[in-house]
């Protein structure tokens, strides 16, 4: 067993990131059409069976969500209302905001330190002892989803909902032979590099996670284009494909939705109906898709989604931070118009800005001149091993 300190657990998991040179290898791979992208769902399910997981038993409890825009937001909304149910739940989203512990959860609350060392150097210590070669390591999100699918199977929860990383066909979160439910958010292009520079290829790789028999649903506000490649997929994959209904459907306050909920608490509320129908009696049976209850409506209007159209208030609201991780030209005309009716008009305006490889800042921030802001503060990324100061057992 590894050091029982926090700090050396990061410092291990940190030695996993690639860097900037090898992305940029892997990105020319993917030009040639040699990229070891191809490969990521093997490679995860060789460390998987590596350390003697047994993926089967988590299968039937899986919601996977891919997407360009409102996986996390979905993903946290929809684990909220399987709470709610009640069922014991875990979720896996990324990135994190303040500590890496926030990407694996039990119950709405991050893995507290002692779990999170555990379970880390419990993965950790028999993937390094028992490589093929040196460089015979998961990467840093393979193995942070391997570490949560560990988890999940040890604390034994109901339902896992999982939160694709960048695509879904090749993304090492699509693991699974029979998912029950799937769901994909709005479809934008983002990773082109990657996935496609059309949104018909990316909606190609984000539909990667549909599988046999499952129930897939996706958002209305998808291109007609993009809604041909999803029952297309459907079709080749055997599955059941369904566009959500408006927030404005149901028998809710829709209004009091800001504009990224009203989109995504509708694909997490059929989420969640379709897992818990699928998990009583072992079928997609029909239901009532816009019957929804005033105490869901509660669950979803309280759900904070960290960085995500948030405000921070400080000095008796007198200093105010607006977050968003908008990344997108789509995404970003979104927070603008979120920003411009939420801000106070007179307030000084300071603009923080950051973006990281394989996006064009110039596309982003020529959606922001409308804001009007009187300074813009620029910065970097860099990585820390610095013990984080998440409060213990506390929800985000």
């Amino acid at each position: 067993m590894g050091s029982l300190c926090l700090k050396e657990a990061i410092k291990a998991l940190n030695s996993l990131q690639s860097n900037a040179n090898v992305i940029q290898e892997a990105r020319n791979r993917m030009l040639n059409g040699t990229s070891k992208q191809f490969n990521n769902v093997d490679t995860t399910l060789k460390y998987i069976k590596r350390i003697g997981l047994p993926l089967e038993e988590l299968e039937s409890r899986i919601i996977h969500i891919s997407g360009t825009k409102g996986k996390g937001s979905t993903a946290i909304m929809t684990e909220a209302l399987l709470r709610n149910a009640p069922y014991k739940t875990g979720l896996f989203l990324s990135p994190h905001i303040t500590s890496v512990r926030e990407r694996i959860m039990i119950n709405g609350i991050p893995l507290s330190q002692k779990l999170f060392i555990d379970y880390f150097w419990s993965v950790f210590d028999v993937l390094s002892q028992n490589k093929d070669n040196e460089t015979d390591m998961p990467s840093y999100f393979k193995f942070l989803t391997i570490m949560a699918l560990k988890v999940f199977i040890s604390e034994k929860v109901d339902v896992a909902v999982i939160e694709v990383g960048i695509g879904g066909e090749l993304d090492c979160t699509n693991v699974f032979q029979k998912t029950p439910v799937v769901g994909i958010t709005s479809i934008g292009l983002d990773h082109t590099r990657l996935l496609g520079d059309t949104v018909e290829k990316i909606a190609w790789q984000k539909a990667g996670i549909m599988k046999p028999g499952c129930l897939a649903f996706t958002v209305p506000d998808q291109s007609s284009s993009v809604l041909q490649v999803f029952q297309k997929r459907a079709k080749e994959k055997e599955c059941r494909f369904e566009v959500v209904p408006n927030l404005s459907e149901y028998s809710i306050d829709h209004e009091r939705f800001n504009y990224p909920q009203r989109l995504n608490a509708s694909l997490a509320i059929q989420l969640s109906k379709a897992w818990t129908i699928w998990n009583n009696n072992g079928s997609h049976s029909d239901y009532n898709r816009i019957e929804i209850s005033q105490d869901q409506e509660k669950v979803l209007l309280s759900c904070q989604i960290p960085g995500r159209c948030h405000v921070l208030r400080e000095n008796g609201n007198k200093l105010c931070y607006y977050l968003d991780g908008a990344h997108t030209v789509e995404s970003m005309e979104v927070a603008k118009n979120w920003f411009q009716e939420t801000s106070s008009k007179n307030a000084l305006r300071i603009l923080i800005f950051n973006v990281t490889g394989g996006r064009s800042p110039i596309s982003l921030l020529k959606m922001l001149v409308d804001c009007q802001f009187s300074e813009a503060i620029f910065c970097t990324n860099c990585i820390s091993e610095k013990e984080d100061d998440l409060p213990e057992g506390k929800s985000l």
